[in-house]
């Protein structure tokens, strides 16, 4: 939640843009797709 919260190098702060639910569902996403080798 913190990159996404916070932003590093290339990506982008969202803080101030998503509330917290958004930004947790963002994060679970990320999570998600990585777990899956990036694949649908």
């Amino acid at each position: 939640m913190n990159l996404v919260s916070y932003g590093k190098n290339n990506m982008s702060a969202y803080e101030e843009r998503l509330t917290q639910n958004e930004i947790k569902a963002v994060s679970q996403y990320i999570l998600d797709k990585a777990q899956n080798n990036w694949r649908n």
